[in-house]
């Protein structure tokens, strides 16, 4: 009886040290000292909705790092306000490069994407997975014979149904001071006037690992 007592202490011992040297993860954290820092998109992204498929070669921006509080209350009652390490990352993407579209059979160079602005919510730490949200309207204009322009709004909590809140799955890992992301969103709503009106199943991708948040990790 007794070393069976002692197997089972030892077991649960180790069981302890296990878990207590598996990594934590993952809230946001900064490396530079400070609440923001640079975001980049190193790869092509690709958006399917309103009857076009919309890739850009690569974008710039930047990111921020905010505590806890609904998407929507920025600095507002002490909720979502900077932070060095935090549950919400804000992203503002502010060039896109190089971007083209197909609508129909018809491709399109010369496409117009406008600075849109997002926020990843990582609500439990020890999780690599985000859910996104649209913080402000994206633009999009394909320049066909009659130009036609896809619109993306922010999402809304006054909706019965949330529109583009919450969407999933945005995944990341960390790689040395930089955090590498990988986006596979889909559910998202709005308008086109090229082949499409209202759209609820948008989709938006990015190539594996190539959302580039610089001095940023989950820690």
């Amino acid at each position: 009886m007794i070393k069976i007592k002692l197997l089972a202490g030892l077991v649960a011992g180790l069981a302890i040290m296990a878990m207590s040297a598996a990594p934590a993860g993952a809230w946001f954290k900064s490396l530079n000292g400070t609440p923001q820092g640079q975001a980049k998109i190193i790869g092509t992204t690709e958006l399917i909705a309103g009857g076009a498929k919309v890739s850009c070669e690569s974008a710039s921006g930047e990111w921020h790092i905010q505590t806890k509080g609904q998407w929507w209350e920025h600095n507002q009652n002490g909720k979502q306000e900077p932070t060095t390490e935090g549950p919400h990352l804000y992203i503002k993407i502010s060039k896109w490069n190089t971007c083209k579209a197909t609508v129909a059979l018809e491709k399109v160079k010369s496409v117009t994407v406008s600075a849109c602005e997002f926020q990843l919510e990582q609500p439990n730490k020890g999780e690599t997975k985000a859910t996104g949200t649209v913080v402000s309207t994206c633009t999009i204009k394909v320049p066909l014979t009659k130009e036609c322009v896809i619109t993306i709004p922010p999402g809304s909590k006054k909706q019965t149904e949330p529109i583009n809140e919450l969407l999933g799955k945005t995944e990341a890992e960390n790689s040395g001071k930089n955090l590498l992301g990988t986006a596979e969103v889909g559910g998202i709503h709005g308008t086109g006037t090229c082949l499409e009106g209202e759209f609820v199943k948008g989709e938006f991708k990015s190539l594996p690992k190539e959302l580039v948040g610089e001095e940023l990790n989950l820690s």
